[in-house]
This record gives C-alpha cells, structure tokens and sequence, in this order.
C-alpha cells in the first residue's frame, strides 16, 4: 500500500510541475473584422382607419405611421405609392375601392403634416432631408402619415373600402 501512495505522490507532483517547463509558446494574431452596412428595417406600420364614413359634409382625418430602424448616420427619405386604385394622369388622386364591387371608389389623400397640406411624397426627395427625412440612430423611428377623404365628392355605394399603399424607406 505504501507504494501506491508514493507513485501517486510522484504523479501528482509531476502534474504539478508549470506548463512553462514541459511546453513552448509561439505568440500569434487574429484578425477581426466586420462592415458595418448602411441599412434600414421596417416594422409594423400603424394603418390608417378612416371608419364609418355616412355623409360627406365634412373632411373625414385619421393618422397613421411607418416605424424603422437604420444604421447610425444613414440619411433616409420615406416615400408612399398612389396605392392600388389611383385615378387621374396630372394629378394623381388615391382611391379606396369597394371589396364586392370594384367600380366604386372613395377618394382620400395622404399628408406629411399634422395641418394636411403637404402632400405625402411619392418620389424620393434629398435623402435625409424635409418632414419625411432624416438621419438613422440605430433605434426606432417614425414617420407619421395622416389621411384625409376630403369634403365634396359623392360618396360611393355603401360598403367596406380599402386600399393598400406602398410604404418605402429609402437610403
């Protein structure tokens, strides 16, 4: 039994001997590298519900927003389609068409200000520049959208009307 122990001993004593006596270094680099690219993400959009709409002696508002995120110091300019439905060659009018009878459409307009007089931009201004521009931080921002079915058309058939616009981000 004696002798078990003491090759134990000797094991562990040679276990115990420094790595720097029975090994050599070669010292060495890596590399890391990475890119950080320009880039922007969309979210989920607020939409734009007008709801009931029964008469038109007055212009019917309501709000929506795009939320996204692009990299710090990326200049953006956030633009919107004419939607599905536009009507009209000089002026482009949006329309909400009827989901069970597609001749009959809702005029609305989209707005970049809370007062509804600049038109929401449908080509791509100077990038990070106006009310629909701006500079990415890396967090979450938004763009608010606000519609308006303006006073004095006739209104349409009664009915569930929609459109989809296309929201983009540009960068």
């Amino acid at each position: 039994m004696r002798t078990i122990i003491l090759r134990g001993l000797a094991i562990m004593g040679a276990l115990a001997t420094p790595a720097a006596s029975w090994a050599a270094t070669t010292p060495g680099s890596l590399n890391v590298t990475a890119t950080v690219a320009a880039a922007c993400i969309i979210g989920t959009p607020t939409d734009i519900a007008f709801g009931s709409v029964s008469q038109n002696t007055a212009v019917v508002n309501a709000d929506g927003a795009i939320r996204f995120t692009c990299t710090n110091t990326t200049p953006w300019f956030v633009t919107v389609s004419t939607g599905s439905h536009p009507t009209g060659t000089t002026t482009i009018q949006n329309n909400m068409q009827n989901g069970s009878d597609n001749t009959q459409l809702l005029s609305y307009n989209l707005y970049s200000n809370t007062g509804r007089t600049t038109a929401f931009p449908t080509t791509v201004g100077t990038l990070g520049s106006g009310v629909t521009g701006g500079t990415g931080n890396g967090q979450v921002q938004t763009v608010n959208i606000y519609g308006q079915i303006p006073t004095g058309q006739v209104l349409p058939t009664p009915g569930s009307y929609s459109d989809i616009v296309a929201v983009t981000v540009n960068y």
